[in-house]
């Protein structure tokens, strides 16, 4: 999903000393959506060196929220 500015403004994020200024009709990147099953995740966790170590969904399993350690760490079962 892209944002577009309706007119030139200047945000401030002060813990990082930062001005982000953009102008009318520039849009910012806000989003990135993609869909993995939970096997999948653990696939590439595994192949960077990590484990999953907690995964929370909601009831449907149509969002996920993961939390990776380095590998050997002990994994903690599913909840939601």
């Amino acid at each position: 999903m892209h944002l577009r500015a309706a007119r030139r403004l200047a945000a401030e994020i002060e813990d990082l000393e930062l001005v982000v200024e953009m102008e009318e009709g520039e849009t910012i990147l806000t989003e990135i959506c993609r869909k993995f099953s939970r096997e999948k995740v653990e696939r590439m966790c595994s192949g960077a060196g990590l484990s999953v170590v907690r995964w929370r969904s909601d009831r449907r399993e149509w969002f996920s929220l993961t939390e990776s350690a380095p590998s050997g760490k002990e994994e903690i079962p599913s909840s939601r």
